[in-house]
C-alpha cells in the first residue's frame, strides 16, 4: 500500500505496510516500491554469477561483483588484515586492537630471546 502525502506543493510516499518502522517518507515513489520489494516481500531479483548470492537491490549487487573482481587491496594499517572494500577497512581500523611496537625488537633464533637495538 502507497500513502501519498503532499505538505506545500512537495510530496513525500509513505509505507503503510502494517507494523513498518521505516521513520521517513520517500521523496519518490520508486523509492518506495524498492523499500517494499526488498523490506517486506524480501525479493532478491540480482544474482553475483561468481558465486550466486542474491541481493535486493541492483546498487548491492554491482557493489558486490566490483569488491568481487578487484580483491583485497585495503590493509589495515594496524594488523595488516585485507579487506575488498575501503569502508570495510576503515570501519575495522577504528576497533582494532593492534598496536606497533614502539622500539624495533630482534629476536635471537637460537635462543629465543629478545634484544633492543643498540644506537
Amino acid at each position: 500500500m502507497v500513502v501519498e502525502f503532499s505538505n506545500n506543493g512537495v510530496k513525500s510516499f509513505f509505507c503503510g505496510w502494517a507494523g513498518c518502522k521505516h521513520p521517513v517518507g520517500f521523496a519518490q515513489k520508486p523509492q518506495l516500491i524498492t523499500h517494499i520489494r526488498s523490506i517486506h516481500l524480501q525479493e532478491k531479483p540480482f544474482l553475483c554469477t561468481t558465486c550466486n548470492t542474491q541481493f535486493s537491490r541492483k546498487q548491492e549487487a554491482s557493489r558486490h561483483v566490483i569488491s568481487m573482481n578487484t580483491g583485497r587491496k585495503y590493509k589495515c594499517s594496524g594488523c595488516h588484515q585485507a579487506f575488498s572494500r575501503k569502508n570495510y577497512r576503515d570501519a575495522h581500523e577504528e576497533v582494532c586492537m593492534y598496536e606497533e611496537p614502539s622500539t624495533p625488537v630482534t629476536v635471537d633464533r637460537n635462543t629465543n630471546t629478545q634484544s633492543l637495538p643498540i644506537y
